[in-house]
C-alpha cells in the first residue's frame, strides 16, 4: 500500500523515505523472493524386494511428485500475481524516484 501510494502520489515521496526504504528492503530480502520448485530425488528404497518396500517406495514417490506439482503450481500463481500487481507499482514508482533523483532508487532496482 505504502509503495502504491508514493506512487499515486498520494504521499509525499519526501515524507515516506524511511518507510519506503523499509518496505524495499523486506521486498528485496532472500527470505521471501520466489523460490525455484524444489528438487526431488527417487525414493526408491535399495536391498530387499519385499512387497510392503516397493509400495512404500511406490507411495513416497507418488507423495513426492504430488507435492512437486502442488509447489509449481503456487509457484505460478504468485509469479502471475506479482507481475500483475507489483510490477506495475514498482515502475511507477520508479518513474517517481527517478524524477526526485530519490537516493532510493538503487534499493527499487534491487527489489527488481
Amino acid at each position: 500500500e505504502v509503495l502504491g501510494a508514493v506512487a499515486d502520489g498520494a504521499i509525499p515521496l519526501e515524507s515516506a523515505d524511511a518507510v519506503l526504504g523499509d518496505a524495499l528492503h523486506i521486498l528485496s530480502s532472500t527470505e521471501i523472493r520466489l523460490s525455484a520448485v524444489q528438487r526431488f530425488s527417487n525414493a526408491a528404497a535399495g536391498g530387499d524386494d519385499d512387497e510392503d518396500q516397493r509400495q512404500q517406495a511406490s507411495a513416497q514417490t507418488s507423495n513426492m511428485v504430488a507435492q512437486a506439482a502442488k509447489s509449481k503450481f503456487l509457484s505460478q500463481i504468485v509469479k502471475r500475481n506479482v507481475m500483475q500487481n507489483v510490477v506495475p507499482t514498482l515502475a511507477a514508482l520508479k518513474s517517481v524516484m527517478e524524477r526526485a533523483h530519490s537516493p532510493l532508487l538503487g534499493a527499487l532496482m534491487r527489489t527488481l
